[in-house]
């Protein structure tokens, strides 16, 4: 333990970070295994395929009202942990900031489904779904997270988490019901946000107020470059899922939905490391930049070893895992995770780059990345559907994400090479 001190300074804070953000992530991979043969089962596989074409849409919807904020407010947080008014400032700016563009997706919402409808209930469920991004508002994850308070976090994923689960069991018991996840799904989310009002209020002294025009548009305008790649990642990540909801089946949208739930599975323990040492290396950077470099290379070492590990499970046993979460096999599942199976890898390898140009501000550098990766995820995926099917759309992300892989850690040698994980090897 003592060598572990010496190897990553702030060690006890940053286990107690990890312990908090897997309990978040363990039940992110529990409800899914718990709940997937039971949804399959009762709303069957063109349902479920379409509710899930539904959750894009809401989370399309999600990332403009977050704006990139839990990833650009929260080094502020860290940074103003121990001033009360800079952080009551910050959010506040933040608060207003998301309660303007939540105004602005109420707007887009109606639009999105004149488009298409794949079966009866869909815009009821689009609907029904919206609330659950307006009390995300007070859900500020990036604040806990900054002041690395996470067990906040686990207390409303929690709640959360457990009225969806106990309402599926008792609530959803044929097709129909599909609306009722709808329900379930925000009403977790409206239970969550009023514990986090408490929380906020008890423990921090922090309650939301209008930040004013100026203050809210100059968070947006601060903020918009970091919008825009993260608009761009949403788009290559869901964009698959939302083209062949769009253009095929409703069974092959379920097929894919399947495959893609599974690597989104695996996406949340990146998100778990990623959101982990975030804080760490603001810190560090800020504070230690000297150490900044060996830390990324030891981080990228674990990376390496865990998702490593995890691509060649996943490759081997596609077929157990897809008879553990659907209930029964859907052999068409099968190709499409062996293609994805070392994507988790690939983004693994991604996010000490990512991070150190986050965190130095290299917006622009980024961003380019980001949305010609985003861009070139569209022209493959659109090419793949129009000739091919929905192999080549996996294929199409996987090509994607080696693209935006080596544009980050290609960026980071250009712009600050003694923060890249390279340095020395080369």
């Amino acid at each position: 333990m003592n060598r572990l001190k010496r190897l990553f300074p702030g060690t006890s804070q940053l286990m107690h970070n990890f312990l908090s953000l897997s309990a978040i992530q363990a039940f992110n991979y529990l409800v899914p295994i718990l709940t997937f043969p039971y949804m399959l089962r009762v709303i069957g596989l063109e349902r479920f395929g379409a509710y899930q074409y539904a959750m894009v849409i809401i989370g399309y919807l999600g990332i403009i009202i977050d704006y990139g904020y839990n990833m650009s407010a929260t080094p502020l947080a860290a940074q103003n942990r121990h001033e009360p008014e800079a952080l009551q400032r910050l959010f506040n700016e933040v608060f207003s900031g998301r309660l303007l563009l939540m105004g602005a997706t109420a707007i887009l919402l109606p639009l999105t489904y004149f488009f298409w409808q794949p079966i009866d209930g869909f815009a009821e469920v689009l609907l029904v779904l919206f609330p659950g991004l307006v009390a995300s508002i007070f859900i500020p994850t990036w604040l806990y997270q900054g002041v690395e308070k996470m067990g906040y976090a686990v207390t409303l994923h929690f709640s959360s988490r457990l009225i969806q689960i106990l309402g599926l069991v008792l609530a959803v018991r044929k097709p129909e019901d599909w609306v009722t996840m709808a329900w379930l799904n925000t009403g977790g989310q409206l239970a969550a946000s009023g514990i986090s009002l408490y929380i906020l209020k008890r423990n921090f002294g922090l309650m939301p107020h209008w930040a004013g025009w100026n203050a809210s548009f100059k968070s947006l305008k601060s903020g918009a470059a970091l919008f825009f790649s993260q608009f761009a990642i949403s788009c290559y990540l869901m964009g698959g899922l939302f083209l062949v909801g769009f253009t095929r089946t409703t069974r092959e949208n379920g097929i894919y939905a399947l495959a893609d739930k599974v690597l989104q599975l695996i996406r949340q323990l990146l998100i778990l490391f990623f959101q982990t040492v975030f804080p760490r290396a603001s810190l560090l950077i800020a504070e230690q930049p000297q150490a900044a470099g060996a830390f990324f290379r030891k981080f990228l070492l674990i990376l390496f070893l865990v998702f490593g590990t995890g691509g060649v499970l996943l490759f081997l046993q596609a077929d157990w895992i897809v008879q553990i979460l659907a209930g029964k096999p859907i052999p068409e599942v099968l190709p499409l995770l062996r293609i994805m199976a070392f994507i988790p890898l690939v983004v693994a390898i991604n996010i000490p780059a990512f991070q150190a140009l986050l965190i130095l501000g290299e917006k622009r550098a980024y961003a380019t990345v980001l949305i010609s990766g985003a861009m070139l995820n569209l022209v493959l995926t659109i090419l793949a559907l129009r000739f091919s099917g929905l192999e080549a759309v996996a294929w199409a992300l996987l090509i994607t994400e080696i693209w935006i892989t080596t544009g980050l850690h290609g960026a980071l040698w250009k712009k600050a090479p003694s923060f890249s994980v390279w340095k020395g090897l080369f």
